[in-house]
């Protein structure tokens, strides 16, 4: 006669610290963290006694609901990668004072004797459910599939401090740039930005800078709300007693989050960035005690996932070779050397008042953030995928109240870039 058994598994709340890397004008010119499906922890957990069971019949299944909810710490490690410090300060080229690690506040639309200073407390919350259901039929074969359903916020909590909004008295006008330095004209206080923040919400243009910001953005909390991934897992244990187990699987990934495209320096990410993943799990335990009278059981319990991540297309900000970290928030002109021969429709032709002949330098009355066309497709890959957990197991039956202790690692290789849009 085939037995069947169907468990469901309590509700099981667990904490867990994860660490990434990012940068606008830090480190790193992108920020990742594990993907909300990595998770080998919350894989194991809570339910051992429901999996994996020896000499139980032909098959048996078990399905879980698993609420969690985590949060970063160390605000000011985060904010160190990200913009190289807690607190940046900008000001404008005619400041007297400027610091060495000053920005240049004029890059942003700002006055040249513009002043302030931002102050940043970097956040990432997550709460989601996971979903995760176990089969397991004879000879030893199990099938595993798990996905949780996430809403993550992220946000660099940005409060910016003005020491001088700046502006030059011109008559009755209060002016912002002169005449011949953004634009033609002289340009008003009032038709710039405020201050930083509202340039970096990509609303703001002035003068010949008719293009706003597209990318590299600080604007509010981000949040999204998706399926991180869908993990499955087919495998075996090869070796299964009642008190000692070793098994094997093949471990894929199917991605369902969303894709990094650069538009916020801080953007909330769902999954693996849209990587397709394959790999494999060493899974085992070791019961160490076994008391039937009291229906108590204390066991070693381990699993090792190792996956490859396939390359996959992310839009990267990229920086200028031999500039300094942030270079991608410079201001760039279109300028073009005028070929008589080849004359371009359209185009702006100066005059050399010397000589009254066009010039060989052709400014085109454009002006435009770097980081608009310095951000470009790349493919990237990762070749391995490491989440390791190990754990100590309690259970008492008559009671119903199990106890876990243990302990997880999340490592993966360098980024591999494999192909970049040309600039």
């Amino acid at each position: 006669m085939k037995k069947q058994r169907l468990s469901v598994r309590g509700l099981t709340a667990i904490i867990l610290f994860s660490s990434g890397y990012l940068c606008g004008f830090g480190k790193k010119p992108f920020f990742r963290t594990r993907s909300q499906a990595v998770n080998a922890p919350r894989e194991l957990v809570g339910w051992q006694e429901q999996i994996h069971i020896f000499d139980i019949g032909d098959r048996y299944g078990s399905f879980s609901v698993t609420p969690e909810y985590n949060r970063s710490f160390h605000a000011e490690r985060i904010a160190d990668q990200v913009l190289g410090g807690e607190v940046l300060r900008f000001s404008g080229s005619r400041v007297a004072d400027r610091g060495e690690n000053d920005i240049l506040a004029d890059y942003f639309g700002l006055p040249q004797n513009f002043e302030s200073k931002i102050c940043f407390s970097p956040h990432i919350s997550n709460f989601l459910i996971d979903f995760n259901w176990f089969f397991g039929f004879e000879p030893g074969m199990f099938f595993r599939l798990h996905t949780p359903l996430v809403h993550t916020n992220w946000s660099l909590f940005p409060t910016e401090v003005l020491i001088n909004s700046g502006g030059f008295e011109d008559g009755a006008d209060l002016v912002g740039f002169p005449a011949g330095y953004m634009g033609p004209e002289r340009i008003l206080r009032s038709d710039l930005p405020e201050c930083v923040l509202d340039f970096m919400n990509g609303r703001k243009t002035f003068g010949d800078m008719q293009e706003a910001l597209k990318y590299g953005k600080i604007f509010g909390r981000q949040t999204e709300v998706r399926i991180a991934e869908i993990q499955a897992e087919l495998g075996w244990n090869f070796i299964h007693d009642e008190d000692y187990r070793l098994g094997l699987a093949v471990r894929v990934a199917f991605p369902t989050g969303n894709r990094p495209d650069g538009e916020f320096l801080f953007d909330a990410l769902i999954g693996n960035g849209k990587h397709w993943e394959v790999g494999g799990t060493f899974t085992g335990e070791v019961i160490l005690r076994h008391n039937e009278n009291a229906g108590s059981q204390l066991g070693l319990y381990w699993e090792v996932n190792v996956t490859h991540l396939f390359k996959t297309k992310h839009k990267r900000s990229y920086d200028f070779k031999d500039a300094r970290v942030g270079s991608r928030y410079m201001l760039l002109t279109k300028i073009f050397v005028q070929d008589p021969a080849n004359p371009i429709p359209g185009a702006i032709i100066n005059l050399n008042k010397a000589t009254n002949t066009p010039s060989d330098s052709q400014y085109q009355r454009r002006i435009l953030p770097a980081i608009n066309v310095t951000t470009l497709d790349t493919e990237i890959s990762i070749a391995a995928q490491v989440d390791l957990a190990i754990k100590f197991g309690y259970f008492h039956t008559s009671r119903g109240i199990g106890f876990d202790i243990g302990y997880n690692l999340w490592a993966h290789s360098k980024e591999k870039l494999h192909c970049r849009e040309r600039f």
